[in-house]
C-alpha cells in the first residue's frame, strides 16, 4: 500500500517520535541502519523543491518500513500513513524544516557547509576565551587542537569542540549549529595551511568568518562580536508584472512577484535605477498592499497568515519561486500598490508603483510605472527593531494606511486602519514648525517661570492633538489595551511614505466622558524611536575609519564647541578632516568615498516650494540637495556614511515637483547608513550639547559605555530634555536609521 503524499510530513513526525521512544529496544544493527537512512534521505528532502518533497519523504518511509525488527509503535505509525492522496501536494519550507528537525531528534546527520572556515573561526574565538577556561578544559582543548593542526579533519575537530565546549562556551554551540546544513555536503579532506596554534605569531592579525560582512563588528569592549552566524548575502532582482490599467469589473487580476537572479523584460517598468535587492539566503516574506483592492495570495511560494502575504526561499543559487497574488478592484481611480520584502521580521526593501482602475480601457494598456529602487541593506545580524510601523501614502495624497509588525511575532503585518487628513498637510505642519522654531529661540534663562510653564503646556497640547488626528482608531485601541507596553523603551521604527508628520512629539492622550484614560510622554520618550523612508532597507552597522566635520567659520560659540570636540575625538581614533569650510571641499570629500561620517555644524533653512533647494550656509555660498550629483551619490553609496546635519530644518523632507526631496531623502537614497537632522529651528547651545551626548554614547567616550544608535540618540535627547524641557529642541531631532544598529570605530 503506498503512503499518502498529503500526510507525508505527519507520518515522518509520527515515525520519528516512535523511533525515539523505542530506541533502546532496537537492535544495534537496526539503530545503525536508521542512522544511515537519515543521513541518506535527509539531504534529499532538504534539496527537493516543494512539489517533490513528499516523494522524498515517502522514499524514506519506505526504506524504514523495509528494516527488520521494528517495534510495534513504529509499524503502527507507518501503517497510519498509508493510503491514496487526492490532488497535488506541496510541502513548504517551514513544514520541510519541521520534518527534518524530527529526524534530527533521532539522529543528527547534518554536515558542515564550510568546515575549514568554521574551524579556523572557532579556534580564534576560543583562543580569546582561553584565560576563562579551567586547567582541565585547557588541556583537553590543546590536545584536540594539536591533532587538528597536524592535519586532522575539520569536521572531526568541530564535533570535538561541540562535545568539549558546547555547554561551557555558548558561542561554540551557536556557531556549530549555524554551520551545519542538511544540504548535500561533500568533504574533500583537503587540509588548508594553518598555524600550529592560535597563539603562534603567524596567526596574528588573521580573521576568519563563514560569511564575512564588509567589516567585522566591534563590540563595546573592543573585542570581536560573533559574526559566525551571518548568512550569505546574494543579489536578486524583484521582477513585478502588473498592467497599468485595470477595469473596475475585473476579478482576480494577477500581480506576479518574481525574485530572481536577473532583471526580466516585460515587467513593471522603471524610469531609472534598478529593482535590485541584497538578501540573505533563507526565507523571504513578500507582502502586497494595494489601495482599494482586495488582495489574496494565489499561487507559488508558501501561504502567509496574512492573506496578502507569501513566503519564498532565497537560495544561494537560482531564482526563487514566482508568487502570484490576485487583486480585485473595489473602486475606480488612480491607485497605489506597494510590495514589501521582509527577512527575520526586518524590512529589507519596498517597491511602489501606480495603476489606474478604469471604467473604460484606453486603446492600449501598457505596463505600470515604478520609480527607481536602490540596493537594500545587507544586515550583519542585529536584532530586528521591536516595532515597525509602516505608513503607506495612498493615491489622494491625504490618506495613510498603517501596518504594524513586531519582532516578537504578536503583530505580523497587522493592518490598523487608515487616516484621512482634512487639508493639505504641508500647510499645517509648516505652521507647527514655525511656532516651535520661535519657542526654540528662547533659552531657559530668558523665560519667566510662567512662560516656561506655558511653553511646556503648549508642547503637550500639540503632541496630544497630533495623536488625536494622525493615529488610526485600531492603533489607539492597541495602545489603550496596554498591548504596546512590553515594547516601551525598545526600538520603534516608523517606515513611511509621508514626509510631514513630527512623529517624535506625538503624545498618547485620550479622554472619555471627562475622564482621562491615559496621558503619557511623547513617542520619542516612550520608545527608542527612529524613522526610515520606504525603498531600501535600513543598514544595521557602520565601521568608521574617517570623518569629515563641515563647520564654516562663524561667531556662534556652539560651532566652535563642536570643532573642539571632534579635534579631541581625532586624537583618540580615526582620521578626521576638521574643519571643512566650502561647498567645493564638501563635494571633494563626498566624491572621495572614504569618509564614513559627515557632520555639519552650520546655518540652514527649509525651502517649502522645492525641498531640493533647501540650503546649508557654507563660507563660499550655499550647499543644496540638488548640488549632490550622480558622481557624489555613487561615492557616498560606497562609503555608506552617517550624516549629521546640526542645522535648522535639516531633517525636514518635502516634495519636489516630481518626488520626495530634502536632505534626509537625498542622503538615504544615496546609501547613507543613518541620518540625523532637525525638523525646526534648534537652540545653538542645546545643539552642541546634543551632538556631544550622542557621539559620546555611540562610541563609549567620556566615561560612557558604547551603545546602539537608538540608545545613544535617546540618551542625548533625554539629556536635552533634562536641561530645558520647555525648549522644543529636544523634540526637534530626528534619527533615520536602525535603532538596534551600531556605528563603531574601526582600524
Amino acid at each position: 500500500m503506498p503512503y499518502r503524499r498529503d500526510q507525508a510530513v505527519q507520518t515522518v513526525f509520527a515515525v520519528a517520535a516512535a523511533l525515539r521512544a523505542n530506541w533502546a529496544a532496537l537492535p544495534v544493527a537496526t539503530q545503525e541502519a536508521v542512522r544511515r537512512l537519515i543521513a541518506q534521505h535527509g539531504p534529499d528532502i532538504y534539496d527537493a523543491d516543494p512539489l517533490n518533497r513528499p516523494s522524498k519523504m515517502i522514499a524514506f518511509l519506505e526504506a524504514v518500513a523495509a528494516l527488520p525488527s521494528l517495534p510495534g509503535p513504529v509499524l503502527d505509525a507507518l501503517k497510519a500513513g498509508e493510503g491514496i492522496s487526492p490532488g497535488i501536494t506541496r510541502v513548504g519550507d517551514e513544514q520541510r524544516d519541521q520534518a527534518l528537525a524530527a529526524l534530527r531528534s533521532v539522529h543528527d546527520a547534518r554536515g558542515y557547509a564550510s568546515p575549514d572556515e568554521l574551524a579556523e573561526a572557532l579556534r580564534r574565538r576560543i583562543a580569546h576565551s582561553y584565560a576563562s577556561l579551567d586547567s582541565v578544559a585547557r588541556a583537553r582543548w590543546e590536545v584536540l587542537d594539536r591533532a587538528y593542526a597536524e592535519g586532522g579533519r575539520a569536521d572531526d575537530y568541530l564535533n570535538g569542540l561541540d562535545s568539549l565546549f558546547g555547554d561551557r562556551l555558548p558561542f561554540v554551540r551557536e556557531a556549530i549549529e549555524a554551520g551545519k546544513t542538511w544540504a548535500p555536503v561533500t568533504y574533500r579532506g583537503i587540509s588548508k595551511p594553518r598555524p600550529q596554534s592560535p597563539f603562534d605569531e603567524s596567526s596574528e592579525g588573521q580573521q576568519f568568518f563563514i560569511a564575512r560582512p564588509k567589516d567585522p563588528i566591534v563590540g563595546a569592549d573592543g573585542g570581536l562580536e560573533s559574526v559566525l552566524t551571518v548568512p550569505a548575502a546574494v543579489r536578486r532582482f524583484a521582477n513585478v508584472y502588473f498592467p497599468a490599467q485595470v477595469h473596475v469589473a475585473q476579478q482576480a487580476v494577477p500581480l506576479i512577484v518574481h525574485v530572481a537572479q536577473g532583471a526580466a523584460e516585460g515587467t513593471v517598468s522603471v524610469r531609472e535605477g534598478s529593482r535590485e535587492l541584497v538578501l540573505t539566503v533563507g526565507e523571504l516574506s513578500v507582502f502586497v498592499h494595494a489601495e482599494d483592492f482586495d488582495v489574496r495570495h494565489g499561487l507559488g511560494g508558501e501561504a502567509h497568515d496574512a492573506p496578502f502575504g507569501a513566503k519564498v526561499a532565497v537560495r544561494a543559487s537560482g531564482d526563487s519561486e514566482p508568487v502570484i497574488f490576485f487583486l480585485t478592484p473595489r473602486a475606480a481611480g488612480p491607485k497605489r500598490i506597494s510590495i514589501e520584502f521582509y527577512q527575520a521580521r526586518r524590512c529589507v526593501g519596498s517597491l511602489a508603483f501606480g495603476a489606474e482602475v478604469v471604467t473604460n480601457f484606453a486603446s492600449e494598456v501598457g505596463r505600470a510605472q515604478m520609480p527607481a529602487v536602490k540596493l537594500s541593506a545587507v544586515t550583519a545580524g542585529a536584532a530586528a527593531p521591536e516595532l515597525n510601523l509602516r505608513v503607506i501614502a495612498l493615491g489622494d495624497g491625504l490618506s495613510y494606511e498603517y501596518i504594524l509588525t513586531s519582532a516578537d511575532g504578536r503583530y505580523d503585518q497587522r493592518k490598523l486602519g487608515r487616516v484621512t487628513l482634512r487639508s493639505d498637510p504641508r500647510a499645517y505642519f509648516r505652521a507647527v514648525a514655525d511656532e516651535l522654531s520661535s519657542l526654540a529661540r528662547i533659552s531657559a534663562d530668558e523665560r519667566t517661570p510662567e512662560e516656561t510653564g506655558a511653553a511646556s503646556r503648549r508642547l503637550q497640547e500639540i503632541g496630544a492633538r497630533l495623536w488625536d488626528e494622525l493615529l488610526p482608531f485600531d492603533f489607539k485601541a492597541e495602545y489603550r489595551a496596554g498591548n504596546l507596553d512590553p515594547h516601551k523603551g525598545k526600538g520603534f521604527v516608523i517606515t513611511s511614505d509621508e514626509p510631514w508628520i513630527p512623529w517624535e512629539m506625538v503624545r498618547p492622550f485620550e479622554r472619555e466622558r471627562g475622564r482621562t484614560l491615559y496621558s503619557d510622554p511623547p513617542l520619542c520618550e516612550l520608545f527608542r524611536l527612529s524613522r526610515w523612508l520606504s525603498g531600501s532597507g535600513a543598514p544595521d552597522r557602520l565601521t568608521v575609519r574617517r570623518g569629515v566635520v563641515v563647520a564654516p567659520r562663524d561667531n556662534l560659540q556652539s560651532v566652535q564647541e563642536e570643532i573642539d570636540y571632534f579635534r579631541q575625538v581625532d586624537q583618540l581614533a580615526g582620521e578626521w578632516s576638521i574643519p571643512v569650510l566650502t561647498t567645493a571641499e564638501v563635494r571633494r570629500e563626498m566624491q572621495a568615498g572614504s569618509a564614513q561620517i559627515f557632520h555639519f555644524s552650520c546655518h540652514g533653512n527649509f525651502q517649502v516650494d522645492d525641498a531640493d533647494e533647501s540650503r546649508l550656509k557654507l563660507e563660499d555660498g550655499f550647499l543644496m540637495p540638488s548640488n549632490i550629483r550622480f558622481d557624489d551619490r555613487l561615492a557616498l553609496w560606497q562609503s555608506a556614511p552617517l550624516v549629521f546635519l546640526n542645522a535648522c530644518h535639516a531633517g525636514r523632507v518635502g516634495l519636489t515637483i516630481t518626488r520626495l526631496g530634502g536632505w534626509a531623502e537625498c542622503f538615504i537614497q544615496a546609501g547613507a547608513t543613518a541620518f540625523v537632522g532637525s525638523l525646526w529651528e534648534i537652540n545653538d547651545k542645546l545643539a552642541a550639547r546634543f551632538a556631544r551626548e550622542f557621539y559620546d554614547r555611540l562610541w563609549g567616550l567620556g566615561g560612557h559605555t558604547a551603545q546602539t544608535a537608538g540608545e545613544a540618540f535617546y540618551a542625548a535627547r533625554m539629556a536635552l530634555k533634562a536641561e530645558d524641557e520647555a525648549n522644543p529642541t529636544w523634540l526637534a531631532y530626528v534619527f533615520y536609521g536602525d535603532p538596534n544598529g551600531r556605528i563603531v570605530f574601526g582600524s
